[in-house]
């Protein structure tokens, strides 16, 4: 790497970068490439089925493979199409595939090991992107086109209704495998704990353990 190269990388809320994941590629199905080689996985392994299902799977495959909307009554696989948010989140703490798209940013960027010189928010991107850009003296010849739709968001009543499907047990094995995460980039868990199903009926001195 040359000396002229400036490193930098850009962090964001944890939670927030599973959820980001699971609406653009995972929910109903709709992203053809991610429902056939992992999205089925997960329902496969999550999802309780009666005892014959083949031939609903391929109901729904072929319906995903001609981009048609699943609307198949009594069928499993397609009510929801799947996977569920708790599906997801279950698949990325227990199952041994990583993925880039929820993959630590620990094991991803190797921040111990890469002496970056910036680290920007994805939450403040605009406002931080802009610096940087100034800093390169860039700002002229590159335009940032902003297209994930959950930028910017915080824990939203839309972020705290797909929480809200999950236990708090559940979170707390999620917050474990990005822990690192958190305390390398200085985010709070708190406000997604809040949102879990069953939080008020968990004592809030034991959500989170040091």
């Amino acid at each position: 790497m040359s000396s002229s190269t400036t490193r930098f990388m850009v962090v964001r809320h944890p939670f927030e970068r599973v959820l980001s994941c699971y609406r653009d590629k995972y929910l109903n199905g709709t992203k053809s490439y991610y429902y056939l080689n992992i999205g089925e996985k997960i329902v496969r392994r999550y999802r309780k089925f009666p005892p014959e299902f083949n031939r609903q799977q391929g109901q729904v495959r072929n319906k995903i493979k001609k981009n048609l909307p699943v609307v198949l009554k009594d069928n499993p696989y397609a009510n929801p199409v799947g996977p569920t948010f708790s599906e997801f989140v279950q698949y990325i703490i227990y199952a041994h595939y990583d993925d880039e798209h929820w993959r630590t940013y620990n094991a991803h960027c190797s921040p111990c090991y890469v002496p970056y010189e910036f680290i920007l928010r994805f939450e403040s991107l605009k406002e931080e992107g802009k610096l940087f850009l100034d800093y390169l003296n860039r700002t002229s010849d590159i335009k940032p086109r902003w297209e994930n739709p959950t930028y910017g968001s915080s824990t939203s009543e839309v972020a705290c209704s797909y929480f809200n499907q999950i236990s708090v047990k559940l979170l707390q094995n999620l917050y474990q495998k990005y822990e690192k995460d958190f305390k390398l980039y200085e985010y709070m868990p708190d406000a997604y704990f809040k949102c879990a199903q069953d939080y008020n009926h968990v004592n809030n001195n034991t959500v989170l353990k040091e």
